[in-house]
């Protein structure tokens, strides 16, 4: 048996959850299949994803890697049934994030959200941190990362061009 996006999902979750056990009950499987699940995984790896520690697993280096790219190709399958179903979210999202946030991780869930949902805009709340970071930096720097924001500090009932002439 070749893997599949099932034992990447197994993965994934005895390491967000911390356990096989957890990741059972999440799975709606039974340890044992869960254990079978990694096994597998394993075997089509050739290499060891888990160091057990008594009750507890912990990445090994190769299950480390193997995590990164277990979470972009799980990120692809969603986003290819999503695509496939016909029913792909559309709307605003809203968000609140501070100018350090905004230079730093932020780009990369923004990247994100408009890979998986490509019609969804975003409406960002800019709020000043005491980095001192120039308003008008973070707000091109956001606008020119994304193609989907559509107002940066802009209440909810204006447009990003009635929000810059009040400005």
């Amino acid at each position: 048996m070749g893997m599949d996006s099932r034992h990447l999902e197994t993965l994934l979750w005895v390491v967000r959850l911390g356990g096989i056990g957890a990741a059972a009950q999440h799975l709606n499987l039974t340890q044992p299949a869960v254990t079978r699940r990694i096994q597998e995984l394993e075997r089509e790896l050739g290499a060891k994803v888990f160091r057990r520690q008594g009750r507890n697993v912990a990445l090994t280096p190769v299950g480390q890697t193997c995590l990164g790219s277990a979470e972009r190709i799980l990120s692809e399958v969603a986003t290819m049934r999503i695509a496939a179903s016909g029913k792909a979210a559309v709307g605003t999202i809203r968000v609140g994030v501070v100018e350090s946030i905004a230079l730093t991780w932020f780009q990369n869930f923004l990247a994100r959200i408009e890979g998986r949902y490509p019609k969804v805009q975003m409406e960002i709340e800019l709020k000043e941190d005491s980095n001192g970071n120039s308003r008008e930096y973070v707000e091109e720097f956001l606008v020119r990362t994304s193609r989907r924001v559509i107002s940066i500090g802009a209440p909810a009932h204006l447009t990003r061009e009635e929000f810059h002439e009040r400005g």
